[in-house]
């Protein structure tokens, strides 16, 4: 679509039809495109016309004044198929082709003469900010110079590198350095390249879902020929940011009308966020309505220069909020993009100095000692997952089977007044949860209880006459969300309340006196007739007890402190410290919890060593690389801005991993990326596919609804292992891809099948079969799962042991029609949870190696063994003085990867990284570039990329591709009728190939060159 200058929409049918649309009434009018196809639409300079191009049609000349039926032309040259038209200042016209061409066409005989074959090659739009050419395809955004006698690629955005799959359509620029193009997909790109004035070297780019699943094009409103001159701009502006919540903040949301003419009917439009509440709104002119948080700001007339504010005055409840705004006037806009604005708020949280009365409280920050008595807890279970990220700090991990937190009785814990309260992630709410309790007799009684019964909260105590009421409220908390739950019983009023997120929700009057006996309290379970029960699932994080009733504001501003909890002396986190594994870099940041930013971390003079190649930054991140296993205690001293220290005593665990099994064919190790750690099945992720701590660092997070890590088409043959790390996050119904394909009658590969974890196989005669482990697993669990097959016989091993096992249809090929981490192609059926070391084998792996792969754990398969490859190979860049230039490498094959950049042979100091930035270039940094990519297995050097920086002025280079150590020559003469040529110059080749700069060429009219080897 294009805008007219009429204002009317003009819009391709994609089809012999073209539709002018007024965007006021509604009103369409429609033209035959002259039996051509009438897909793309440019408006022509002279705004009298528009021409509408495809592939295999007619370029189509469609009147605009009036609005009628198109005019076919047929093309010649190079591409007949044209996609796209734009025009220069100078009046050049450029086109793109579906054959992959880019060029100029003359619109007077209709011939085309390709100039390029871009990385991108659909769309295409003119930017007057960089006098450059936009053009889209696939996931390139390339920028080219429009320059109808040197066109060239001057750089290019490739978003599937970046892990962002889209398929580029058509999209416009706004003339101030931002573009914006459609994805088929039904993603809308924006890109940010104002300051470097390069497409390709910025991160700043946005990809939003749109409105539908195709989109096609997006339009310039007010850059195509508007003459109102009305211009609004709309900013807005925060008292505070972070802001304080439950404190008062002003927002401004101002208009400017930055045109020379007076805009009438101005429309300012906000909505408040749902977790703001709106203490007052102000405007300085016109008049205001607000229905259901919608307002509504109003001005009949806003004259040149002037401006109409809205100041709202709200506060904070939770979190962050972004405020949003649009104006809009009678006059149609020449830049409409800065008539939308958002701000981002974030919050800030203050620690709450923690109510009178509390007798103790458990931070859960690595243990469960009470920082406020002496009624330290015991963990059930000690290992490495008993402590997760909480609401404060980190949270107690409780999942639901046999882990959980005791504290033995004392007469602190027999309060005769008490609120006990926490915060609280749920995993699993079926079934009885119990948070915190102290059981009393021998029965299922509790002196006092919090605890959840199948989507029902309910609270309970014991007096010494008998159990009193329960409290109930109807509660079904979504996985993954916090909430603050407490329960006070206050005696002298004979009262007692249940709350949930600093709300009461449920009370009733109680009488008499609280019993207790020497029962311990029990934090994530119960004892009932004598035996733990009700073991929460989920997270728990923060349980206090207090020896009185908290009031009702008491206990909301406990919720309202969120993050920041109660204050309390610092404590450094996390406890205990994540194993490391040797020739495998690490990198965990301390930090503190209870203090005040920013932090010094540093090593007290009775600590033990760090092992080599390990380091503690002031900052608090213990990061590097270490050949020496072994357990490390270390003792950290951290300090606050308040000068308020912490110290602790904690062990760093060094472990070896095991070589991979032989046979590997893909190894997704899921630190950041898709990538195949063996460099051959490089995934692609899809959707909403996320990362989250892992059993081996980090692990792939599916959301169960879409989201997946696409493999490619490929099979193992009829003999294959799949092998994963798997904790899921939900047991939904039905079947749940894991690792594999599944399709045709040929599935291969893990799943989960109605919550039981297990091997997709084709039986002997049948189409599809899954053998479980029999068990239905535990939210929050990891579980080491594998299935091999000999072409005979399926084994399905869980934890490193053999669980189950069936016949297969005779060395049948499982299916390459998809192979995928997450999903399946056939059903749509996708795995919610995590997945961490997905790997595929070209054979059956034998029970002692399977043993072998789970008993690493942690330490996982070995990263290495071979030397790197260079996947990404820095490319050779002509460009002017004043600018930049961007070398970019990857190695390929097993990381961790280091880098090192040389400058014809000589190392550049600093230039460390992947990516190599030269800024402002001066002229000297012209020459070879190469870089060594290195892992522990070796070094490899990649081959030479030219750097040439020139002034302005045109020069002459000659390339010699030649061989290096011999002599060569280069000539020139003014007149091929000449036969005295000039030596220019004479050199021993040192690199090839090799570019020699004519710096005489600019102040010659035209030179003839010759190269002479000796």
């Amino acid at each position: 679509l294009i805008i007219a200058p009429s204002g009317d929409l003009i819009i391709g049918g994609q089809g012999n039809a073209v539709y002018e649309v007024d965007p006021t009434s509604g009103a369409v009018v429609s033209a035959n495109a002259g039996g051509g196809q009438a897909y793309h639409m440019s408006l022509d300079p002279s705004r009298t016309k528009a021409w509408s191009a495809w592939s295999g049609s007619p370029l189509i000349e469609v009147p605009l004044n009036p609005f009628g039926n198109g005019i076919p032309h047929t093309l010649s040259g190079d591409d007949t198929s044209v996609l796209t038209l734009a025009w220069d200042p100078a009046g050049n016209v450029y086109y793109t082709s579906s054959g992959g061409g880019f060029g100029l066409i003359d619109l007077t005989n209709f011939v085309t003469s390709r100039k390029l074959t871009p990385p991108a090659d659909h769309g295409m739009a003119y930017d007057p900010y960089t006098g450059t050419l936009m053009v889209s395809g696939g996931n390139h955004i390339s920028q080219i110079s429009a320059n109808p006698t040197n066109m060239q690629v001057i750089s290019d955005l490739d978003l599937g590198t970046r892990g962002i799959s889209v398929q580029f359509d058509q999209g416009t620029v706004d003339g101030q350095g931002h573009v914006f193009f459609a994805d088929n997909n039904g993603k809308l790109v924006f890109v940010d390249y104002s300051a470097s004035k390069l497409i390709g070297a910025t991160n700043n780019f946005v990809t939003a879902p749109f409105l539908a699943p195709n989109l096609d094009d997006v339009a310039p409103i007010g850059l195509l020929g508007n003459t109102n001159t009305a211009d609004l701009k709309l900013l807005l502006g925060a008292a505070a940011n972070p802001a304080p919540v439950h404190t008062n903040l002003t927002l401004t949301l101002t208009v400017t009308n930055k045109g020379p003419d007076t805009a009438t009917g101005v429309q300012l439009t906000t909505t408040v966020p749902g977790n703001v509440s709106v203490v007052s709104v102000t405007p300085s002119a016109g008049t205001v309505s607000n229905s259901n948080g919608n307002l509504l700001l109003t001005v009949s007339n806003l004259a040149s220069q002037a401006t109409a504010s809205l100041t709202l005055v709200v506060q904070p409840i939770s979190g962050p909020f972004v405020l949003r705004g649009s104006v809009i006037g009678n006059e149609t806009d020449p830049f409409f993009f800065d008539n939308f604005a958002s701000l981002p708020v974030s919050a800030a949280y203050a620690c709450l100095e923690p109510p009178a009365g509390v007798i103790s409280w458990w931070p859960a920050d690595g243990n469960a000692n009470d920082v406020v008595g002496t009624n330290n807890g015991t963990l059930s279970v000690t290992n490495a997952d008993a402590y997760a990220p909480g609401e404060v700090g980190s949270a107690f991990v409780c999942d639901g089977a046999g882990q959980y937190v005791s504290v033995n009785d004392s007469p602190s814990l027999h309060p005769t007044n008490v609120t006990i309260e926490c915060w609280a992630m749920f995993d699993e709410y079926d079934g009885c949860r119990v948070l915190i309790g102290k059981p009393v007799n021998g029965g299922t009684d509790d002196s006092f209880v919090l605890w959840n019964q199948d989507g029902t909260l309910h609270a309970q105590s014991f007096f010494t006459t008998g159990a009193g009421p329960t409290l109930s409220y109807n509660f079904n908390p979504a996985p993954g969300v916090w909430h603050h739950l407490a329960y006070s019983i206050d005696n002298t009023s004979s009262n007692q309340v249940l709350y949930v997120d600093g709300q009461a929700v449920a009370s009733a009057s109680v009488s008499g006196v609280l019993g207790y006996d020497n029962h311990p309290l029990l934090i994530g379970a119960d004892v009932n007739n004598g035996g733990v029960s009700c073991i929460f699932s989920g997270l728990i994080d923060e349980p206090t007890i207090y020896n009185r009733a908290l009031s009702a504001a008491e206990i909301q501003s406990i919720y309202f402190a969120g993050p920041a909890g109660k204050c309390g002396a610092p404590a450094i986190v996390p406890v205990p410290l994540p194993s490391a594994v040797t020739n495998l870099a690490y990198a965990v940041t301390l930090t503190l919890a209870h203090a005040t930013p920013a932090y010094q971390f540093s090593l007290l003079g009775d600590s033990g060593p760090l092992p080599a190649g390990i380091t503690l930054s002031a900052s608090g991140l213990l990061s590097g690389t270490t050949t020496q296993p072994g357990s490390y205690p270390i003792h950290v001293q951290g300090t606050d801005a308040s000068n308020e220290v912490a110290q602790a005593h904690l062990t760093l665990d060094v472990v070896t991993c095991d070589p991979p099994p032989l046979g590997l064919l893909g190894w997704w190790r899921a630190e950041g990326d898709a990538t195949d750690a063996i460099g051959v099945h490089n995934g692609t992720i899809q959707n909403n596919v996320t990362f989250a701590p892992g059993q081996v660092g980090q692990a792939f997070s599916f959301d169960g609804n879409s989201a997946y890590v696409d493999l490619g088409q490929w099979s193992p043959g009829a003999q294959w292992t799949v092998e994963a790390w798997v904790s899921p996050s939900a047991l939904p119904g039905g079947r749940r891809g894991i690792l594999g394909a599944w399709n045709n009658c040929q599935d291969w590969g893990l799943a989960m099948n109605n919550g039981r974890l297990g091997l997709t196989i084709r039986p002997p005669g049948g189409c599809s079969q899954v053998i479980d482990t029999g068990l239905s697993a535990v939210v929050g669990a990891w579980y080491h799962l594998v299935g091999t097959c000999d072409g005979a016989v399926a084994k399905l091993y869980l934890d490193g042991q053999l669980v189950n096992s069936a016949p297969v249809d005779p060395n049948y090929i499982g299916t390459a029609s998809g192979t995928r981490i997450g999903g399946e192609v056939c059903c749509g059926d996708y795995f919610p949870g995590l997945v961490d070391e997905a790997s595929i084998y070209d054979r059956p792996l034998s029970a002692a190696e399977v043993l072998a792969l789970y008993t690493a754990s942690a330490a996982g398969k070995c990263a290495g063994g071979q030397p790197p490859t260079i996947a990404t190979a820095p490319q050779s860049e002509i460009v002017v003085t004043g600018t930049n230039a961007v070398f970019t490498a990857a190695g390929g094959g097993s990381g961790p990867f280091t880098y090192q950049w040389f400058l014809n042979q000589v190392p550049v100091p600093g230039a460390t990284n992947a990516t190599l930035t030269l800024s402002n270039l001066a002229g000297t940094e012209g020459g070879y570039y190469t870089v060594a990519v290195s892992n522990p297995a070796g070094t490899l050097l990649s081959a030479p990329a030219s750097l040439t920086v020139m002034n302005l002025s045109l020069y002459a280079g000659i390339t010699i591709d030649g061989i290096v150590g011999r002599n060569y020559e280069i000539d020139y003469v003014t007149n091929l009728s000449n036969t005295n040529w000039t030596t220019l110059t004479t050199f021993t080749l040192q690199n090839s190939p090799y570019l020699y700069i004519d710096t005489q060429s600019p102040t010659n009219t035209h030179r003839f060159y010759r190269a002479i080897l000796h």
